[in-house]
C-alpha cells in the first residue's frame, strides 16, 4: 500500500523505500530514491513554470513523470506535490522480485539500438 504521496519531496522519499513498483510483468522493490523540489536548481520545475516536458512534475501527487535523459535512460519520478507545485521523488534502484527475464531482455533490447 502506497503512503500518502502529497507533501515535500524530501518527506515522502524514506516512506516510498520498500514499496513494491508494478510494471509492465515486472516488479521490484524500491530501494534508492532522490528528492526534487521546485525550489533547488536540480529540479526540472526549477522556473516553477510547466512546460511540454515537464507539466506531469507539476501535480497533482501521485502521477508519475517520466523522462529520457543522456540519450539512454529513463528516468521514473513519483509526483509528491500539491497541484501546480513541482515536485518528486526519482525512484533510482529497484530490488527485482518478478519479471527479472524480462527486465534483462528490455535493457539487452535496448543497449543494442
Amino acid at each position: 500500500m502506497l503512503p500518502d504521496l502529497t507533501g515535500h519531496p524530501a518527506d515522502i522519499a524514506p516512506q516510498l523505500l520498500g514499496c513494491v513498483l508494478h510494471g509492465r510483468d515486472a516488479s521490484g522493490i524500491i530501494t534508492e530514491v532522490e528528492a526534487y523540489h521546485q525550489d533547488e536548481a536540480s529540479c526540472h520545475g526549477y522556473s516553477g513554470r510547466p512546460t511540454e516536458r515537464t507539466h506531469a512534475l507539476f501535480g497533482p501527487a501521485g502521477h508519475a513523470y517520466v523522462y529520457f535523459t543522456y540519450g539512454m535512460h529513463w528516468c521514473a519520478n513519483v509526483v509528491t506535490g500539491a497541484d501546480g507545485e513541482a515536485s518528486a521523488v526519482l525512484i533510482r534502484a529497484l530490488h527485482p522480485i518478478d519479471g527479472v527475464e524480462v527486465m534483462r531482455t528490455r535493457r539487452n533490447a535496448r543497449r543494442s539500438r
